[in-house]
């Protein structure tokens, strides 16, 4: 699939997106058609609502070469923290807090931020064009550089910031054909000027990212029925042929972490297609599906029929992803925050917490214990949110959950040990948590948009023996 022509799709008529202008994160993506999460009314009419605002959105092409950008709006104002010295949180206990250092308010209507990579954040404005924000210890964030680029809904920085992908949305035509998304690689080493350098034809409607390196892992899922059921492919950040496929396992994949040369994936099990969604899947009074408005339904994380498998995948050549082994999953406990460390997999689900697998062998993995965390016993809610997050440091799982962020000791890969813990504003939902440089950068907006957005900078060490230090020392 490599070889595809990069031209646009027919213009036979503006597709119907499924993704917004700001797509939930990868961490807590609603579920595609079969993987339904338990929401309550008022989400759904905020989702409905969102979707009528934000519409149909045409295509077109990228320009090669992006726009300096201009220092970042007065709206950054930084906020004076107070955290308790000790909180005592359901499931986790009574812990020391973990190190705020800065809480940013990016102010009304401004976009929260995507991805930070060393110090440089990216940000998606509207859909059409991102911009790039350096970050400093001192000094309120800086605006400097950005570039135009039609329809997108998320950004990703990769290969150790040098490179910022974006994914644009795919989507169906009035006349029922699918026409394909697509993703855009710019060159960011110099941030001022970032430069389109390469593109990908994305094959169905639902895509996780993964850095790795100079590649990328992408997983592609779907949403809608698309012409492929979805893959986990490899595809080349850096050099001329930035863009092309190197790599790829075909079965759909909605999660991809990745842990040496192991990619640790949830994918249909035996990578099978799944069932073409019926009509009765399309939420009730979605305009354009010609159905009555009725109660909320009661929505599924997956199908009992196609539960979803927790996969093992080499990686040791990158052009022939080879798979291990895989375990299916019950279908109760879809993950949305994923992680990998040391040969384990770390799965946040909303029913049992943070669910631990092994799968440091050649056989299939083996489910371990779940380790509870904050309300999450509770089938119909995630906590009361719809965050689920995860991500490791060295030896130190971080989680996200709805206004909540943990810490847990991995010393014992397998019996996760929670060390240090904030609570965020009340309004301050998580949408983003990114990992970088020993530290949490934490984007926030209320869900139903009555709180403004804002970004939390938090420490987030390696060592677990130095991060209790910090805690001691709050």
């Amino acid at each position: 699939m490599s070889d595809l022509p990069l031209e646009g799709p027919p213009n036979e008529s503006d597709p119907k997106v499924n993704g917004s202008p700001h797509d939930v994160p990868e961490a807590s993506r609603l579920p595609s058609g079969r993987r339904w999460l338990h929401i309550g009314s008022v989400v759904i009419l905020a989702a409905l609502i969102a979707g009528l605002v934000w519409g149909t959105r045409g295509r077109s092409s990228v320009p090669t070469t992006a726009t300096e950008g201009e220092s970042a709006p007065t709206t950054w104002t930084l906020s004076e923290v107070v955290t308790d010295e000790v909180l005592t949180v359901q499931g986790l206990g009574t812990l020391p807090s973990l190190d705020v250092l800065q809480h940013w308010g990016l102010g009304e209507g401004q976009p929260m931020v995507d991805d930070v990579s060393r110090g440089l954040a990216v940000s998606i404005r509207g859909n059409d064009s991102f911009q790039l924000i350096r970050l400093g210890d001192d000094q309120p964030p800086v605006e400097v550089g950005g570039a135009p680029a039609q329809d997108m809904h998320t950004a990703r920085l990769s290969a150790d910031g040098r490179r910022v992908v974006t994914l644009g949305s795919g989507g169906w035509s009035g006349k029922g054909a699918f026409l394909p998304g697509r993703a855009a690689i710019y060159d960011s080493e110099d941030a001022s000027h970032p430069t389109k350098v390469g593109e990908i034809v994305l094959e169905t409607d639902d895509q996780t990212f993964c850095p790795w390196g100079d590649y990328m892992l992408m997983g592609e899922a779907r949403w809608d029925p698309t012409p492929h059921a979805g893959s986990l492919r490899v595809i080349r950040l850096m050099g001329p042929d930035a863009g092309k496929e190197v790599g790829r396992l075909e079965g759909e994949t909605m999660r991809v972490a990745v842990d040496g040369d192991r990619a640790y994936t949830i994918r249909s099990c035996g990578g099978r297609a799944q069932p073409t969604p019926s009509a009765e899947a399309v939420p009730d009074g979605m305009p354009g599906s010609g159905m009555p408005m009725l109660p909320p339904p009661m929505m599924m994380e997956s199908s009992p029929a196609f539960p979803p498998c927790l996969a093992v995948v080499d990686l040791s050549d990158p052009s022939r992803p080879d798979l291990i082994a895989e375990l299916e999953l019950p279908w109760t406990l879809y993950p949305f925050g994923f992680a990998a460390y040391g040969g384990y997999v770390y799965m946040a689900t909303n029913r049992e917490g943070i669910l631990v697998a092994d799968a440091r062998g050649l056989g299939a993995p083996v489910l371990l214990a779940a380790r509870i965390a904050k309300d999450m016993k509770d089938p119909m809610v995630i906590d009361s949110g719809g965050f689920l997050g995860l991500a490791v440091n060295g030896s130190v799982l971080y989680f996200g959950n709805h206004t909540t962020l943990a810490a847990f000791d991995l010393s014992k890969p397998a019996a996760p040990e929670p060390v240090a813990v904030v609570e965020l504003g009340e309004g301050d939902f998580i949408d983003r948590m990114i990992l970088s440089d020993n530290r949490l950068y934490v984007s926030t907006g209320d869900v139903l948009g009555s709180q403004q957005f804002g970004l939390w900078i938090i420490e987030a060490p390696g060592d677990p023996a130095n991060l209790r230090r910090l805690a001691a020392a709050q």
